[in-house]
Order: C-alpha cells, then structure tokens, then sequence
C-alpha cells in the first residue's frame, strides 16, 4: 500500500513538520553564523587570510575524522594536506613593502 498522507497519523505530521522546522532553522543558523563569523575575519585579517580558512577547513575536518573516527590516512591524504598548506603559507605571509603615499 502506497504512503499517503492521508493515512499517516497526527503524530506523524507533527513529527514531519518538526523535522522540515529544524532542517531550516539549524541551516538557516549555520549559515549565518558562518558568514557572521566570516565578515568577523575579513574584517580583523584581511580578505586574503579570509579566504584561506576555506582551504584549510578540509584538514581539520579531515584531522578530526582521524582521531575521532579512527579513518584511515593514505598517502594521497598527506600530499594533498601539504599542497594546501603549500599554498596556504605564502598567501598569508605579508611582504614588509612600505607604500608611500
């Protein structure tokens, strides 16, 4: 017998709609708080260190996954860990140029 909400019970569709509520509120909540604390970061660091939170926010999820989670870490893992952070370094290192103006 196909579903249909005509056949669900009232606990059902209170449970659906808790569900569709706290889908939108914790994306609703997550999002903004991101960008929140992202305009935070331009705002004291720079849009250039701004913008390499986003590429190092794989190796710390990729961190925690190891020590939480126990997953494994190949080599390819590693390497791409060092291209990132390759690329993370010189981006956020300042030359001491003096702008005279």
């Amino acid at each position: 017998m196909p579903h249909d909400r005509r056949t669900w019970g009232h606990a059902a569709v209170v449970a659906a709609l808790l569900n569709a509520v706290a889908l939108v509120v914790l994306g609703a909540a997550g999002t903004g708080l991101a960008y929140v604390l992202n305009l935070d970061v331009i705002r004291a660091a720079g849009p250039t260190v701004a913008s390499t939170v986003t590429y190092v926010t794989p190796l710390w999820s990729t961190a925690v996954g190891v020590l939480l989670l126990d997953e494994p870490v190949g080599w390819n893992t590693l390497v791409g860990g060092a291209v990132v952070i390759g690329g993370v370094l010189p981006a956020r290192s300042r030359p001491n140029v003096k702008i005279l103006v």
